[in-house]
């Protein structure tokens, strides 16, 4: 089966969207467009999947929650608080009699159990993840034979009521939308039962801080979370071991630093060290930006960086930007730590 991505402009956003309210409450059509009009997540939304789900939530709520991490929560809510009883599994009681939090802590555990093994996961390892939660159940049975049959159960509801598990081929299973799978694994680590447990799962979290498929559950974890200080240290610090084994690129960063703050360049030090790192980096020319007007620029020398160094570089300089744009999402940081972070960006400690 093949599958043709169509790239979707803002005015087919709001058109679709629009419809779509008109065919299921079409007293709601005209405040569906003008409130899709006024949120950025639009923007962001445009070639995402997920737009159905936001169209959901709206046709529910009457409104739109302005981050993506509340798109997710009500639209997943919205989809486990739907039961057909024409598609029940027979067996299955326990998860239709789960409240609506018991399903979200279910699917949450799933979530973050699979996803540092990728995208995909074994059959028998999904059922045994329920296994391990439903065990746990009040009135719970105990012998391995019931629990594997109802593991079967459960799976088989969440796979046929709400789609949020698919089997791609025998044995082999994925959330139906990398998003969900995303996002459940991020509402994981927030929900932590204790303080302990929440500094055990960010420190884990942060050790991925140079992969790119854990750049969206970083962005999700501080859009939910009370406070963000202690999450965005833990990012800088491992920002900067990134490059403290190589003297010669502290050293480089060091000297880029000095460059940045000196009274040869008229812009943000920030910004001159993130343009600097690009045009090593390759990505970047001065020419391309008239930031780079300025003749003094052009007296910073390019440094004969081996392909690996260069390689840490590009590194630490995406986890640097994770910082960033996660300091700009974070609903709530002390003004003192959004200071020190700006200012210390690209800056090895």
């Amino acid at each position: 089966m093949n599958f043709e991505i169509i790239k979707i402009d803002n005015r087919r956003v709001i058109n679709f969207s629009k419809k779509w309210v008109q065919v299921k409450q079409p007293v709601n059509a005209k405040k569906a467009a003008q409130n899709l009009q006024e949120k950025e997540l639009v923007k962001n939304l445009a070639n995402d999947p997920l737009l159905k789900l936001l169209c959901l939530v709206f046709e529910e709520t009457c409104d739109i929650p302005s981050n993506r991490s509340r798109v997710y929560e009500e639209g997943l809510e919205i989809l486990l608080k739907k039961w057909d009883d024409k598609r029940q599994i027979e067996g299955d009681q326990i998860y239709k009699t789960l409240s609506l939090q018991r399903k979200q802590d279910l699917l949450s555990k799933i979530a973050f159990k699979t996803f540092e093994g990728g995208e995909y996961f074994l059959k028998r390892d999904l059922e045994q993840h329920i296994v391990d939660y439903i065990c746990n159940l009040p009135n719970a049975q105990t012998h391995p034979e019931v629990l594997e049959l109802e593991s079967e159960a459960v799976l088989k509801s969440i796979e046929t009521q709400h789609g949020l598990l698919v089997e791609l081929s025998e044995g082999i299973y994925c959330f139906s939308e990398l998003k969900f799978h995303q996002y459940l694994t991020a509402r994981e680590i927030v929900k932590s039962p204790s303080p302990q447990t929440l500094e055990k799962a960010l420190k884990k979290l942060v050790s991925h801080i140079t992969e790119p498929g854990w750049r969206e559950v970083f962005l999700l974890v501080v859009e939910m979370l009370q406070d963000v200080d202690y999450l965005l240290r833990l990012m800088k610090h491992q920002t900067d071991a990134i490059v403290a084994s190589d003297e010669e690129l502290q050293q480089f960063l060091l000297w880029l630093n000095r460059q940045s703050n000196s009274n040869k360049t008229a812009y943000r030090p920030s910004t001159f060290r993130a343009f600097y790192l690009e045009f090593i980096l390759n990505t970047h020319r001065f020419e391309d930006n008239p930031a780079w007007s300025d003749p003094k620029a052009h007296e910073l020398q390019n440094f004969p960086f081996s392909t690996q160094q260069k390689a840490v570089l590009k590194e630490y300089y995406n986890a640097n930007k994770l910082v960033l744009d996660c300091l700009n999402s974070a609903c709530y940081v002390t003004r003192s730590l959004r200071t020190e972070i700006k200012e210390a960006l690209l800056v090895p400690s």
